[in-house]
């Protein structure tokens, strides 16, 4: 009884016909020459593949992260908002440019109260939801505490 190729009869396992199988000259092509050292993978250079513009994207892409996580909490935009919540202040330090208006949200149930000796700015207890707002006019380190709760303290860092 004679058997199909690449059919299983038994125990015995026929091989499918030279037309079904690649040709010894394919798997040469996509191989280096014997003599030759093949190059491990870490040691291929990258750069063209794709072209140049997707890598300068990439590096581009890289130089921002690692910027911003550089700068790490430094705000430039007009208006920050620190949260109190859990009897703390966050985010504390806080870096920010000269005349960035600061504004203090109490979302705790606890009334709390700013007060920062520096500039002599005291707030009245504010209830939850309730805000205080503060301009930094000049540079300098500010600390300020909770003068209901002078455990919890904060810092302002005015650059510029």
């Amino acid at each position: 009884m004679r058997s199909k190729p690449g059919v299983i009869t038994g125990a015995i396992a026929t091989t499918p016909s030279p037309a079904a199988q690649p040709s010894r000259k394919a798997y040469r092509r996509n191989r280096p020459p014997a003599n030759e050292p093949t190059t491990p993978l870490s040691a291929i250079d990258f750069t063209m593949v794709g072209g140049r513009r997707p890598l300068l994207r990439h590096a581009i892409a890289s130089a921002v992260l690692l910027a911003a996580a550089i700068v790490g909490r430094r705000v430039f935009a007009a208006d920050v908002t620190i949260t109190i919540e859990s009897f703390a202040f966050s985010p504390t330090p806080l870096m920010v440019a000269r005349n960035t208006t600061v504004t203090w949200e109490n979302r705790d149930d606890i009334p709390h109260a700013i007060y920062c000796p520096t500039l002599n700015v005291h707030s009245n207890p504010l209830d939850t939801n309730e805000t205080f707002q503060n301009r930094f006019d000049r540079a300098g380190t500010f600390n300020y505490i909770c003068s209901i709760h002078p455990h919890m303290r904060g810092q302002v860092i005015v650059s510029g």
